[in-house]
């Protein structure tokens, strides 16, 4: 019981810490700010540990033996499709650079 109460907080920590990197990405008055030497990394790590617990909450969906509806389904990726995608975009600008 206390593994998967750990495991559940450290996910909503993981995600916590991705959506302030994104917040930060996005709405940043000037790009090049962030492309200096320690801001690009640590917004490059939170992004990616953002998109990681996305990716193992939908994981977890996926291989668990629940069986989720359609609805259910919508619902998390209408959730997760946005800032994925968007974490991906700022993710792959920050490390191309």
């Amino acid at each position: 019981m206390v593994s998967t109460s750990g495991l559940i907080l450290g996910w909503v920590i993981a995600a916590g810490i991705g959506v302030l990197a994104l917040w930060l990405v996005t709405l940043a008055e000037e790009p090049a700010t962030l492309r200096k030497y320690p801001t690009r990394w640590l917004l490059a790590a939170g992004l990616l540990i953002g998109l990681l617990a996305a990716g193992g909450w939908l994981w977890v969906m996926a291989a668990s033996g629940h069986s989720y509806d359609a609805a259910t389904w919508a619902v998390w990726l209408g959730l997760l499709t946005g800032p994925v995608v968007l974490g991906s975009y700022y993710l792959i600008q920050l490390l191309r650079e």
